[in-house]
């Protein structure tokens, strides 16, 4: 034993696990969306 403290997580999976592609596909969705609002709204003024 080198002693250090061994870590240990108590969760299954640290960085998502199976939620993690839904959430992005939801935020890619929001962006997409947004972006095209944003410019069919600047093209209607004219900008």
């Amino acid at each position: 034993m080198n002693g250090r403290a061994e870590i240990h997580h108590l969760r299954r999976d640290v960085t998502g696990g199976r939620s993690r592609p839904p959430v992005s596909g939801a935020m890619d969705g929001l962006v997409s969306s947004f972006a095209l609002i944003a410019g069919a709204a600047s093209g209607a003024a004219g900008l």
